[in-house]
């Protein structure tokens, strides 16, 4: 059930995910991660910390516990969102941009498998100072309206210029799409906005770098670089894909948060046969070695050689979400901009379209050379 919530969560994976069936693979399905260049990676003495909270709240103010058991019948326990995101490579990005800005991040479960029908839990995610994100995706998408469906209840709310989306999965007897929301959920939502509303305004936000501009995708990403390192001729669209509805607060808060993504697609008509996707993240050192330490004790991470870019600061891993498809990450510092790219092949895809190249020795080679351009 919290596949739903988490669509939000990776640029690349969200827009895979409307042209791949979404039935797991075996893990053995997946090429295994390249042998490690060393077994400790080195730390920056000079990283950053993560950014204090800008507004003096914690999740324990945000929500009252009795409130929560009032909506579901049983007890939840405070957890970190950043570790039960539905897929370990696509809990990457999420919530670190609003982190980054002095956000909050919260998550209420029962501790059952994310997986299972009887997982139940609330997120509340805060982001000061987002009105103009905030005003752009109400514009755009019609996720912003409190409602109900299947289950799962959503709303997204401005509380003076604070984004706050709160949403909850596995509510009882909430099956019919658009139905009106209990009102001990609309009694939770009312209580997190009048809790945000008490703090007062927010500290003032630390200046950050800007990200690379979006619009320069096609500069970021060179194309005979893509076409050396996939072995595809093909032509190709570059794009940016912070720049729609489609992928909720991580996304649409671009301006506040300073994250840029690009994405490349090989297209046969209006299908893309494989993806590339670039994130980029400034100033977030502990965020990149935060969500490298969340993935390592899986095995699924390990360190990866790159031309130019310091050992310890390069990391990469492999895996299969959908049926037919393998996505790689390679993970990297670029100064303190935390860099991720993406590379989702489509098994058996049409002759012309394949990429013939070991993933991994794609993405390194695409990765040298956009860290040339930053």
């Amino acid at each position: 059930m919290a596949f739903v919530r988490n669509l939000a969560i990776s640029a690349a994976v969200l827009l895979l995910a409307g042209c791949a069936s979404t039935t797991p693979t075996d893990a053995a399905d997946s090429p295994d991660p390249k042998p490690p260049v060393s077994a400790t990676p080195t730390p920056t003495a000079t990283a950053a910390a993560q950014p204090l909270s800008r507004l003096d709240l914690t999740c324990q103010d945000l929500a009252d516990t009795e409130m929560i058991e009032l909506v579901f019948g049983k007890k939840l326990d405070s957890v970190d969102p950043l570790e039960h995101a539905f897929s370990e490579s696509a809990a990457m990005f999420y919530g670190y941009p609003e982190l980054q800005r002095g956000g909050i991040l919260c998550l209420w479960q029962n501790g059952v498998d994310e997986s299972s029908d009887d997982y139940v839990s609330v997120n509340v995610d805060v982001l000061p100072d987002a009105k103009e994100q905030y005003d752009n995706y109400a514009t755009e998408s019609y996720l912003v309206e409190p409602t109900c469906s299947n289950g799962y209840c959503s709303s997204n709310t401005l509380v003076d210029d604070t984004w706050v989306q709160v949403f909850l999965a596995g509510v009882p007897d909430q099956e019919l799409e658009g139905a009106p929301l209990p009102a001990e959920v609309v009694a939770l939502i009312n209580n997190i906005a009048g809790v945000i509303q008490g703090a007062g305004a927010p500290i003032p936000a630390a200046e950050l770098t800007p990200a690379p501009d979006a619009r320069d995708c096609a500069t970021i990403i060179d194309a005979d670089v893509v076409a050396s390192a996939t072995g595809i001729l093909e032509p190709f669209t570059t794009f940016n894909t912070a720049d729609g509805p489609q992928v909720g607060m991580s996304f649409d808060a671009d301006g506040n948060a300073l994250i840029s993504s690009c994405a490349v697609a090989f297209n046969d008509g209006n299908i893309a046969l494989q993806l590339l996707g670039a994130l980029f993240l400034p100033d977030a050192e502990w965020a990149m070695r935060a969500a490298v330490a969340h993935v390592s004790p899986a095995g699924t991470s390990v360190e990866q050689a790159v031309e130019g870019i310091p050992e310890g600061d390069a990391f990469q891993r492999c895996e299969s979400i959908h049926e037919g498809q393998i996505t790689c990450y390679l993970d990297m510092l670029v100064d303190s901009t935390w860099v991720q790219l993406a590379l989702t092949t489509t098994i058996d895809a049409p002759t012309g379209a394949e990429i013939e190249a070991d993933p991994i020795d794609a993405l390194t080679e695409i990765a040298t050379s956009v860290a040339t351009k930053l």
